[in-house]
This record gives C-alpha cells, sequence and structure tokens, in this order.
C-alpha cells in the first residue's frame, strides 16, 4: 500500500469516529462527507417530496446565495426539517455542502460509494460465520483472481492500438495520463479546435466555447471556465490553449 501521510481530501461517511480518526492521523487534511448519505440522512427527518428536493440542492448547489435561498425556502415548508439542520449540520457546513469547500480538492467526487461497490464484491465471498484465519484466507483468494483478471485486461488493452490527432505540444502531458484519460483529453482537444477564437495573444487567448466566453492565461495555466473556478485544476481548455496548430499522430 502507498503512503497515505500526504492524502489531500477523504471522503468518507458521517460517522463521528471514523472522522475524528482521520483528524488525528491526517491533521492537514480536508474531510468531506459523502453528498449521498448526507442527501439520505437529510431525507429521512421528512416525507414530503418537495422539501427533499430541496435538501439535495441544499447539498449539491455551488454557490452560497443558492445555498441560502434554499434553507429559507425549507424553513417555510417545513419548520421541524429547518431546526435539525441548524441544530445537527450548519455548523460544519463546510463538510457537506459543496458551496462552502471551495478550495477542497475533490476532482469533482463527492462520494464514496464507488469504494463500497468495491466492498460489496468481497463480501460475496464472506460469510458472519466465518473465523478469521478463513476469512483472510478467502480474501487473498479473492485478491488473486482479481489481480490476474486485471493483468489479464491489461494486456488485452495493450494490444490494441488507435491513432489519435495531436498536437506536439500537448504530447509530453498525454504520455503523464492513464490510456483513458488520454483519450478523453485528445477527444476534447479535437473539439476543441473548432472553438471560435476571439483574440489570441503571447499569454492570453479569448474564445467562445458553448456561447460562454473563456479567458486562458497561458503563462500561468489558469482559466476563467466551470472547471477549473471549481475544482483549481487544468482544463480541457487549458490543453486545447497550449497546443500548436501542427498535428501528429500519437498511437496509444
Amino acid at each position: 500500500m502507498e503512503d497515505t501521510s500526504k492524502t489531500e481530501t477523504f471522503i468518507m461517511d458521517c460517522a463521528q469516529a471514523e472522522i475524528a480518526a482521520v483528524k488525528l492521523t491526517h491533521r492537514e487534511a480536508h474531510i468531506v462527507l459523502c453528498s449521498f448519505h448526507v442527501c439520505r440522512a437529510f431525507c429521512r427527518k421528512t416525507r414530503n417530496p418537495i422539501v427533499k428536493n430541496y435538501l439535495c440542492r441544499l447539498v449539491q448547489c455551488k454557490r452560497r446565495s443558492e445555498f441560502n435561498f434554499y434553507f429559507r425556502v425549507i424553513s417555510r415548508l417545513d419548520a421541524t426539517v429547518s431546526q435539525y439542520l441548524q441544530r445537527r449540520w450548519m455548523h460544519r457546513r463546510e463538510l457537506w455542502a459543496a458551496c462552502f469547500r471551495d478550495n477542497v480538492l475533490t476532482f469533482g467526487n463527492d462520494t464514496n460509494n464507488r469504494v463500497e461497490s468495491s466492498h460489496k464484491q468481497m463480501k460475496r465471498y464472506l460469510q458472519r460465520s466465518d473465523s478469521l484465519h478463513k476469512s483472510m484466507l478467502k480474501v487473498y483468494k479473492w485478491y488473486q483472481q482479481s489481480f490476474a483478471r486485471i493483468q489479464q485486461e491489461a494486456t488485452i488493452a495493450q494490444s490494441r492500438c488507435f491513432t489519435y490527432p495531436c498536437s506536439q505540444r500537448l504530447i509530453p502531458i498525454i504520455r503523464l495520463l492513464t490510456p483513458y484519460a488520454a483519450r478523453k483529453v485528445i477527444r476534447e482537444y479535437e473539439r476543441r479546435r473548432w472553438a471560435v477564437v476571439e483574440v489570441e495573444s503571447f499569454d492570453y487567448v479569448f474564445f467562445q466555447d458553448n456561447g460562454n466566453r473563456v479567458e486562458v492565461d497561458l503563462s500561468a495555466c489558469t482559466c476563467t471556465c466551470v472547471t477549473f473556478q471549481t475544482f483549481g485544476t487544468p482544463a480541457d481548455t487549458c490543453f486545447w490553449s497550449i497546443s500548436e496548430s501542427h498535428i501528429l499522430q500519437l498511437t496509444m
């Protein structure tokens, strides 16, 4: 297992014991509560489908003005739910409300259901009556089978070669990505090639993207698009802007 001491963000359930354990071992890390579990905990407090809808919007909205608006609506529709939120959740809203964690690195992921789905695969081989050593043996055999299957899938994937048009300046960045991520970037780059460029200078590019005006700072690799402003990671607009007009063939 790789070193996890530099992990920046933990996404977990709403259990206080888990939160306390992470704060004890990773004092500088950010904690994000799973949006699915938070919405489910909120919706258990009411049977009104309209209130449930606003509760989920409260968790997922990106602007604080929307957050305040949804909370006022919930307070008018159901005072009991509003009091519950104020008593149990509002003092730690930076853990579960998307609009209050602007500087938290999540890469767009706000749920741990993907990890729990892999746990279900393991639980299919285990039973409550199994002893400790029997459970460890089953997990070891399951790991061997899964690892062998992953190796076979990787071998099959490596035998497939695809050729994509790619900019010369984009190739060093593409080489650092996984094959799946590289294909996504190249396909998005191909679409961005037809964006309408308004102004292009040495350090800045201004163009229209799906009706939105986007500005890219080439020297700092920053962008005014929604992806960069929300997640703080280089977006496809940045990849498109730093590329040159000379097209090469990249085989993956």
